[in-house]
């Protein structure tokens, strides 16, 4: 009897280890972006291309897969399959941020994974620096990092980084970069339900068994 009770608890454990979440999943990720510049206290509407003086952003679009949960989006090297491209040509007009505060906002929309919740991702940033004609430069350090957000079958972590723009004089072109981490849920089985179904009965019939001996 003690035989019987050892196996069939031992199907019930492998059926819910079988069941049990996957911590990390390769899942294929999209999306695209768009941006805005604002004063504080007041709001922006993103858009694809947006001009602070002549700091500007550009909306880009990204892809990728990850490896074990962690997805890494932006390449420094490259303005291609990024969340954004931030520009600021050579000549600058004179523009101190600590003086004159200004932010940034970004929104992340994503296409894949399906089920995106939110499907839009908005980030702020605060600007800092001093920006002279030739000299200078500008942080854009983004805030409230990561987002959380849900998806058909888990749950995923955007994280930003900061962006810092130095002002050579002939011009500095800046991808905004980050790293995506998601925890996907495996669905059952049948034959998982089936092996549990199994495990359950073998159980309920040595329980019935020992009342009957005792």
């Amino acid at each position: 009897m003690k035989l019987v009770a050892r196996l069939s608890t031992a199907v019930v454990l492998a059926g819910l280890i079988s069941a049990a979440p996957a911590s990390a999943q390769n899942i294929a990720y999209s999306g695209s972006t768009l941006g805005c510049f604002y004063t504080t206290g007041m709001s922006c509407t993103p858009v694809v291309n947006a001009i602070l003086g002549n700091l500007s952003f550009s909306g880009n679009t990204f892809s990728g897969t990850t490896q074990s949960g962690f997805g890494a989006i932006g390449n420094l090297a490259s303005s291609d399959n990024n969340l954004g491209v931030f520009s600021l040509p050579g000549n600058n007009d004179p523009r101190n941020f600590d003086t004159e505060p200004a932010n940034f906002m970004l929104y992340v929309k994503w296409i894949t994974p399906g089920g995106a919740v939110p499907s839009e991702l908005p980030y702020t940033a605060m600007l800092n620096g001093v920006l002279g004609a030739t000299t200078g430069g500008v942080t854009v350090q983004f805030t409230s990092l990561p987002k959380d957000f849900t998806f058909d079958g888990g749950t995923g972590a955007l994280r930003l980084n900061i962006v810092s723009l130095n002002n050579t004089g002939t011009g500095t072109l800046v991808p905004v970069t980050g790293d995506f981490r998601v925890s996907a849920t495996v669905v059952p089985e049948p034959s998982t339900y089936v092996l549990l179904a199994s495990g359950l009965a073998g159980l309920l019939m040595f329980g019935k068994r020992r009342q009957k001996n005792v």
